[in-house]
């Protein structure tokens, strides 16, 4: 297993804290899972004070009786690296992230790996798959962003919590996240009042403001979606106010080999709002992978 800073277990989830040479920063990563079992890497989305751990806290639990699962902070979140000069665009950002996500992979000598991205993530796990497609066998892509559409009233939100930043105002932004507030399976406030204490750090909120001071997130152009050949399952929330359901629509219909699953009755919080459908799914689609095949014969 690779050599960590720092690596600390709490209920059955792990977070090492690696070096990065090549970044000269550092990179918090949380895994659950035998490490010899297929490994699966999930990437979180954008949301303020977001982090491997507060993204995919339950689909680490889940999918860990079948998986490896690795869920970094990336950098310019949580506990990851924040550089005290950093990039000014979300290309530069996202161009920095796909670098920290393979240097990971190489530092748990993980040839190929499943790949799971949410939001945001979703558009790294697009760039991902077209820069280094060797390294992974397939993907799914929760309420992906990357596509090019209209900025939304509650995407804009996001970008301008710095405005008037407060635990009551993540609250608010939480609840516009799903389709129906009162379904979410947890104390949104509480949950909240927790990821604001990160949001309102300082190297949290510089990296924050840094990379959208160019506007809108970086979109992956339709030339580079074609070339992405990899079996890809697109899930997207039919009432996302968010990211709209447009942009799995537009990947349905532009990517070579993909799947579209669309949940009814559902926003952009798609792990919150529907996490045992989703979790079904996705062991669905991950278990027929190449990765299942060669571990159930023994040969990876």
């Amino acid at each position: 297993m690779v050599s960590a800073i720092d690596s600390r277990s709490t209920n059955n989830i792990t977070r090492d804290v690696l070096d990065l040479p090549s970044f000269g920063g550092t990179a918090a990563v949380h895994r659950a899972g035998d490490p010899a079992a297929p490994p699966v890497l999930l990437l979180h989305g954008a949301a303020p004070g977001a982090g491997g751990l507060s993204n995919w806290r339950n689909t680490l639990n889940s999918l860990s009786d079948r998986y490896h699962c690795l869920a970094p902070d990336f950098i310019g979140f949580a506990d990851s690296w924040h550089p005290a000069d950093p990039p000014k665009t979300m290309v530069q950002w996202n161009r920095l992230r796909v670098q920290q996500v393979l240097e990971i992979l190489d530092r748990y000598g993980i040839a190929e790996a499943y790949l799971v991205g949410s939001s945001m993530g979703a558009a790294v796990a697009l760039q991902l798959l077209s820069e280094a497609p060797e390294r992974f066998d397939r993907a799914a892509l929760l309420a992906a962003a990357g596509i090019d559409l209209p900025v939304t009233r509650e995407l804009q939100r996001v970008m301008e919590f710095y405005l008037d930043p407060s635990p009551s105002t993540l609250a608010a932004m939480y609840r516009s996240f799903v389709y129906d507030p009162a379904s979410i399976p947890f104390d949104v406030d509480e949950l909240a009042a927790t990821n604001y204490s990160i949001a309102i750090r300082p190297d949290v909120r510089r990296s924050f403001e840094a990379q959208f001071a160019s506007g809108p997130p970086v979109t992956v152009t339709d030339s580079a979606l074609r070339r992405i050949t990899h079996p890809t399952l697109v899930v997207h929330g039919l009432q996302d106010a968010v990211v709209p359901v447009d942009a799995a629509l537009h990947l349905g219909a532009v990517l070579s080999d993909v799947r579209v699953h669309l949940f009814g009755h559902c926003g952009h919080w798609i792990p919150v709002e529907h996490p045992d459908d989703l979790h079904a799914l996705l062991g669905d689609f991950l278990g027929s992978g190449r990765l299942d095949t060669s571990a159930r014969k023994g040969t990876r």
